[in-house]
């Protein structure tokens, strides 16, 4: 069976390695094909799937197994380093042929079904070799017909590991007792703060507000609903006065499912809020700190391409 490899990535976080990652495996799906991430090492252990490759998963994923810190920390910086130079750079220069990449800052490489092989991507099927995808410069490969149709496929492949299960059912089953409507918040906070000199930041006095705004719009008593809030910084919880609040104390990969096991998602316009939506097939609705387009969401009980998800393009 034809083998794709995911070689690299441009330095994203979770989010952004998903969207890349289940892409390829639909793409993979329409054309059956076997599908390896290699680069996937800092989040594998979240997951079910790991690589197949014996060196690739002693030499990479195992330092990671236990390891539950962003990109920023030294240990992934040391390896991001060593497999560059031990894996990526070797592979790019001895199998230039068979590596495909997306060059073109913030473009977009859309695989089958959304759009038929073209150029050297379409001469790579034709043979029986290991292609490798490889991303550089800000450009992303996408599917979203692919996503769309091989959802439960998908979603099979990337499913929790045990650990984050029983993390997940902890948190979630006992507030399904309690709760007639979970909804998951999720609040990008740290380097949101910054990005695009801040522009896709929301304070979490107006995170209360929109949450405040959505049991009206709902019709449902705030006393009914409960928010489990999900962030990479500290959660200010009296500015929630009059809500019910359990703020999650896991890990981004933990949060990640919890966030798909909600009933719907309110969350910064991110990738990762955006993937636990489709993870989850239930609707992200994006704050704002502009007014909320509530009649927008009106209609959504699902996974949907969203308008305002513009942190990065579908």
């Amino acid at each position: 069976m034809k083998k794709v490899v995911i070689l690299r990535h441009d330095g994203g976080e979770t989010g952004n390695q998903l969207w890349n990652y289940a892409s390829i495996y639909a793409y993979c799906l329409e054309k059956k094909y076997a599908c390896e991430n290699w680069s996937f090492f800092e989040y594998a252990r979240y997951f079910k799937e790991t690589s197949k490759n014996i060196f690739i998963r002693q030499l990479f994923f195992a330092p990671f197994a236990s390891h539950a810190k962003r990109r920023s920390s030294l240990r992934t910086k040391i390896y991001r380093f060593l497999y560059k130079v031990l894996v990526v750079n070797p592979i790019e220069f001895l199998c230039s042929r068979r590596v495909i990449y997306s060059r073109v800052p913030d473009a977009l490489y859309y695989l089958s079904p959304t759009k038929p092989s073209e150029g050297k991507l379409a001469d790579n099927e034709k043979d029986t070799d290991i292609t490798f995808f490889s991303f550089v410069s800000g450009g992303v490969f996408r599917n979203p017909d692919g996503l769309k149709k091989y959802h439960a496929e998908v979603t099979r492949a990337f499913a929790p590991a045990p650990f984050v299960q029983v993390s997940r059912d902890a948190l979630i089953i006992p507030l399904r007792s309690q709760y007639r409507h979970i909804v998951g918040v999720h609040i990008r906070q740290g380097d949101y703060s910054v990005f695009k000199g801040g522009k896709y930041a929301v304070p979490q006095e107006r995170v209360s507000a929109i949450l405040k705004e959505y049991c009206t719009v709902i019709q449902e008593d705030p006393q009914n609903v409960c928010f489990v809030v999900t962030s990479d910084g500290v959660i200010d919880a009296p500015l929630f006065a009059g809500l019910n609040i359990v703020v999650s104390k896991q890990s981004v990969g933990e949060d990640l499912f919890i966030l798909a096991s909600c009933d719907a998602i309110i969350g910064s316009d991110s990738t990762f809020g955006n993937f636990a939506s489709y993870l989850g097939d239930v609707p992200h609705i994006i704050m704002k700190n502009e007014a909320m387009d509530w009649g927008y969401y009106a209609d959504k009980k699902s996974y949907f391409i969203n308008k305002y998800f513009t942190v990065m393009l579908n």
